[in-house]
C-alpha cells in the first residue's frame, strides 16, 4: 500500500470540545434515565438523590427533568430523608403523572409505611417495580395489602423481603392470576396459582411456603422462561410421588433448594435432570424417616443427585472442589460438596446435607452419596480440591476412599491434619497420583505436635517418594501452629520447597529441603531466614 494513501489531518488545540448544552433534550433525558437506572432496595434512595442533584444544576436542566414524568416515577425511594415530608412525598408522586412507579427501600416509619399503602391503593395498575424491605413484625397492615390482588398490567418485579404472613386472610390469587409482564417474583407467604398464565414467562421465581410437591413438578413443566429458580419448602403432598418426563429449562442459570427433606429435592432433580445451570445450590436436613423403605428411598434420592451432577458438570466442566464430611461426636454431622471454577466463580455447585436429630439416617444417605459421587467420572478433571474429613465412622471409609481415588487429576491439595491423617491410615498410597502441592489448612480443635508431624505428615511425604510420585511443594504459610513449630525432619526429602512465614514479619519464605540449613525449618526459633 502506498505511504501517501493516507494523509494525518492537523489537530487544533484551540477548538473547544463540544459543550454539554448542545445535546438535545431527547439525549439528556436518556442520560437522566440511565443515571437514576436502578431496581434494588439497597441502594438507600441514591437515584432519587441523582434526580434532584440533576435537576439543580440549572433552569433547562430542571425543565427538563420536571418535564420528565419517567424519572419521577422510577424514584420512589422510601427510605430517602426527603419523603418524611408530606409535601414533598405528595410532590414527587405529582411529577410522576401517569408513568411506571418503581417503588424501592425499606418501610422504617409509619408515615412512610401510610405513603406505600396509598400509593398502591390508588395507582397499583400503574406499579413496575416493587422492591420493599418490611421491617415492622406488627400486623396492623394486614387489610392494606388488599390491592396486590388485582390485575397488575404494568408489574415487572415484585421483591418483598422480610414479610410476617400479611397476606393469609385473603383467599383471592395473587395478581388474579394477571400479570403478563412480570419477570422477577421473589418472596414469601403469599399464595399464588401455579398454573397463572404468568408462570410461563417468569424468570426469576421464589417457592416458599405450602405449595405441594405434585403441584410445583407440573408447574416445572411451564417455567420455559424461567433462569433463576428457589425452592424452599416442606409440603410433600403424599409419600410417594410419581417424577414426571424430565423437562428441558434451556434458560436456567441458578438453582437453589434449601432446607427440604430428599422426598422433595430428589423429584425436583429428576424432573429438570436435563438442565445445565451454572449455579447449583442444595441444603438437605437428613430427618429420621419412618417405613422400611428407607434405604431403598434414599438411595433413589441420591442416585436422582448424582445423575443432574453429572449432567451439569459434563456441560460446565470444573476445576476445583471442596469437601467436607464430619461425623463428630455430640455434634451435628454433616456432609459438604461444592465445586466452582477459579475464574471469579463463575459456576457453584453446592450439596449440604446435615444430621436432623436422626444420625443413622445421615450414615445411610452419606455413605449411599459417596458411592454415587464415586461414579461421576467428570470429578477426575478437578485439579484443586479443598478436603476436611472428621471423625469418619467404619462403614463410610469405603466409600470414602473410593471418592478420592476419583481424583486422578488432582495436582493441588488443601487438607487439614485428621483428612491428611485419614489418608495416610485408610487410602492406598498410590491415591491422587498426579498431586503435587501439598497445603496443610488450620483446624482449631486440632493438637499439633511433634509426634503427629512424625506420624503423619513425613509418612506421607516418605511413601509418596518412595512411589516416585513425590510432593514438590508443602504449604505451611497460612498455618499459625505449624509455623511456629520445628519443621527440620522435613530436611531428608530432598527436593521438597517449603513455603512457610518467617516470624520476625510474616513474610512468605520458601526453603529447599536437602540445601544443608535445616535450622531454617526450626521455625519456634528461626527469627529470619537468610
Amino acid at each position: 500500500m502506498d505511504s501517501d494513501t493516507y494523509s494525518i489531518l492537523p489537530f487544533d488545540i484551540n477548538i473547544s470540545p463540544p459543550s454539554i448544552s448542545s445535546l438535545s433534550t431527547d439525549a439528556l433525558s436518556l442520560i437522566f434515565e440511565t443515571l437514576i437506572l436502578t431496581n434494588t432496595s439497597r441502594n438507600e434512595g441514591l437515584p432519587l438523590s441523582k434526580l434532584i442533584r440533576a435537576s439543580q444544576v440549572c433552569h433547562d436542566w430542571r425543565e427538563i427533568t420536571l418535564d420528565s414524568p419517567l424519572l419521577w416515577g422510577r424514584c420512589i425511594s422510601l427510605n430517602h430523608p426527603i419523603l418524611l415530608e408530606e409535601q414533598r412525598r405528595k410532590e414527587i408522586l405529582r411529577r410522576s403523572g401517569k408513568a411506571p412507579l418503581w417503588i424501592q427501600g425499606k418501610m422504617l416509619m409509619e408515615k412512610i409505611a401510610n405513603f406505600f399503602f396509598a400509593i398502591i391503593k390508588e395507582e397499583w395498575e400503574r406499579v413496575q417495580v416493587l422492591d420493599v424491605i418490611l421491617v415492622d413484625s406488627s400486623d396492623m397492615w394486614n387489610g392494606a395489602w388488599a390491592p396486590i390482588l388485582r390485575p397488575s398490567p404494568m408489574l415487572q418485579i415484585f421483591k418483598l423481603a422480610n414479610e410476617f404472613s400479611p397476606f393469609t386472610r385473603y383467599p383471592a390469587p395473587f395478581l388474579t392470576d394477571h400479570a403478563p409482564q412480570i419477570k422477577i417474583f421473589r418472596s414469601s407467604n403469599i399464595s399464588f396459582n401455579l398454573h397463572a398464565p404468568w408462570i410461563s414467562h417468569i424468570q426469576e421465581l421464589t417457592l416458599r411456603g405450602s405449595f405441594s410437591l405434585p403441584d410445583v413438578l407440573a408447574a416445572l413443566r411451564n417455567m420455559r422462561k424461567i433462569r433463576h429458580l428457589q425452592i424452599n419448602f416442606t409440603n410433600v403432598g403424599s409419600d410417594v410421588v410419581e417424577c414426571p418426563s424430565p423437562v428441558h429449562l434451556p434458560d436456567l442459570e441458578e438453582l437453589m433448594i434449601g432446607n427440604c427433606r430428599h422426598r422433595i429435592w430428589a423429584p425436583v432433580l429428576a424432573t429438570i435432570a436435563s438442565t445445565q445451570c451454572r449455579s447449583f445450590e442444595l441444603a438437605s436436613n437428613c430427618g429420621a424417616i419412618e417405613g422400611q423403605s428407607t434405604e431403598p428411598v434414599l438411595d433413589i434420592a441420591c442416585q436422582r443427585l448424582s445423575e443432574f451432577l453429572k449432567y451439569t458438570i459434563a456441560g460446565f466442566p470444573t476445576s476445583t472442589i471442596q469437601f467436607d464430611i464430619s461425623c463428630k461426636p455430640r455434634r451435628p454431622s454433616e456432609i459438604s460438596l461444592v465445586l466452582y471454577e477459579d475464574d471469579f466463580d463463575k459456576k457453584n455447585y453446592r450439596v449440604h446435607l446435615a444430621d436432623s436429630r436422626s444420625r443413622s439416617t445421615f450414615l445411610t444417605i452419606a455413605r449411599l452419596l459417596l458411592s454415587h459421587f464415586a461414579s461421576v467420572k467428570s470429578l477426575s478433571n478437578i485439579r484443586t480440591m479443598y478436603l476436611y474429613i472428621e471423625d469418619i465412622p467404619m462403614d463410610l471409609q469405603p466409600a470414602l476412599k473410593a471418592v478420592i481415588s476419583v481424583f486422578t487429576s488432582l495436582t493441588w491439595l488443601g487438607a487439614t491434619a485428621a483428612t491428611l491423617s485419614f489418608i495416610v491410615e485408610s487410602c492406598d498410597p498410590r491415591s491422587l497420583p498426579n498431586l503435587h502441592t501439598l497445603m496443610i489448612e488450620y483446624d482449631k480443635d486440632a493438637r499439633w505436635n511433634d509426634q503427629w508431624i512424625e506420624k503423619n505428615l513425613m509418612v506421607f511425604l516418605r511413601h509418596r517418594r518412595e512411589l516416585d510420585l513425590p510432593i514438590s511443594l508443602l504449604d505451611i504459610w497460612g498455618h499459625p501452629q505449624l509455623t511456629k513449630s520445628n519443621m527440620d525432619c522435613l530436611e531428608e526429602i530432598s527436593g521438597l520447597k517449603v513455603r512457610y512465614a518467617q516470624t520476625s514479619d510474616g513474610k512468605v519464605a520458601d526453603y529447599e529441603c536437602g540445601s544443608g540449613r535445616p535450622e531454617l525449618l526450626r521455625l519456634h526459633t528461626n527469627k529470619l531466614a537468610k
